[in-house]
């Protein structure tokens, strides 16, 4: 009898809500978090993003020319002007520094959608794959991240001689 199914996993739910919820982490995970017990080194990249010194007024100024520029994936994609975040490029993980910067909009940086009226795939197929999904794709479509570089840094040159024109 399926009523008699759906009834019993009903009742079963229930009677896991009234449980009182466990905590995950053993008795003395406490003393393993205490700032004491936790090395210097770890307890400094826990606050911070970066172990990168902050930018400069030249890496500042870099930073406000990038996001003139726009996204490099939309531009080089569709030749589109989108908003772009600075997005700090890597060797094994690890940041190169505030000059090995380039543009890219919330979607081709961290896969954020344009709010409901699309999702990851359309948004895939609209402004093509994005960094977070998956560097390989990335960069087939749009080039390793030295030519991404070198392509920002010719497109810096080029405003800077327009703003002197």
């Amino acid at each position: 009898m399926p009523g008699g199914t759906i009834a019993r996993m009903r009742a079963k739910i229930n009677e896991q809500r009234k449980r009182p919820e466990r905590s995950r982490l053993p008795r003395n995970a406490a003393k393993w978090l205490s700032p004491e017990f936790i090395p210097e080194v770890v307890q400094q990249e826990a606050n911070m993003h970066s172990n990168a010194n902050p930018a400069t007024p030249d890496e500042k100024q870099r930073f406000e020319q990038i996001q003139q520029i726009g996204c490099l994936a939309c531009l080089k994609h569709k030749n589109w002007r989108r908003a772009c975040e600075i997005h700090h490029l890597t060797d094994y993980g690890r940041r190169r520094g505030h000059s090995f910067t380039i543009g890219l909009c919330p979607w081709h940086h961290r896969a954020v959608t344009d709010g409901a009226a699309f999702n990851a795939k359309a948004m895939e197929k609209i402004y093509g794959p994005s960094l977070v999904q998956g560097s390989k794709g990335f960069k087939a479509t749009y080039g390793t991240d030295d030519d991404l570089l070198t392509w920002q840094n010719e497109l810096i040159e080029d405003l800077k001689k327009q703003s002197q024109i």
